[in-house]
């Protein structure tokens, strides 16, 4: 009788363990994958219903648009989200208007946000909670534009 496992058998284990390693890493990367591209979206319909709820309630204009230091618009929606009183409504934040919150970036990824006909650099909300920039959020992934979120005229925020 003999205590242990044969080189033989112990190889035979290690090469099945590899081959199961093998086969599991492409489903594991699609998995995080999929779930950055998930907590983009997730981050945009928060931003967007945060901002379009404050709206309702404050009863006054407010904008969402991407910001690149948390204080003012940029052109790229890429990265942070400002949400802030538009006062003027020109879309774009003024010092003199206050911020009511940055949502912080998860994950780098490129999304743009089409209107009607044209991409947007902002869209705002009234205090009725409509907007007049209807229009969808497009995600880029594998050189292709995926829409994953859509606002309606009404101003009500649904992912797609």
């Amino acid at each position: 009788m003999y205590k242990g496992f044969t080189l033989l058998e112990s190889i035979f284990v290690l090469l099945i363990i590899a081959l199961l390693v093998v086969m599991g890493v492409p489903s594991f990367n699609r998995l995080i994958q999929r779930e950055r591209t998930q907590s983009v979206v997730n981050q945009l319909v928060l931003a967007s219903r945060f901002t379009r709820s404050h709206a309702l309630l404050s009863s006054r204009i407010l904008t969402l648009c991407p910001s690149v230091n948390g204080q003012y618009c940029s052109s790229h929606w890429l990265g942070n989200l400002l949400c802030f009183v538009d006062r003027n409504q020109d879309g774009s934040r003024q010092p003199t208007e206050p911020r009511l919150r940055v949502f912080h970036a998860m994950a780098k990824r490129s999304y743009y946000y089409k209107g009607r006909l044209i991409s947007r650099a902002s869209i705002s909300w009234d205090a009725s909670g409509e907007t007049n920039n209807n229009g969808s959020f497009y995600l880029e992934s594998d050189g292709k534009a995926h829409k994953v979120v859509v606002i309606s005229a009404v101003g009500r925020i649904r992912k797609n």
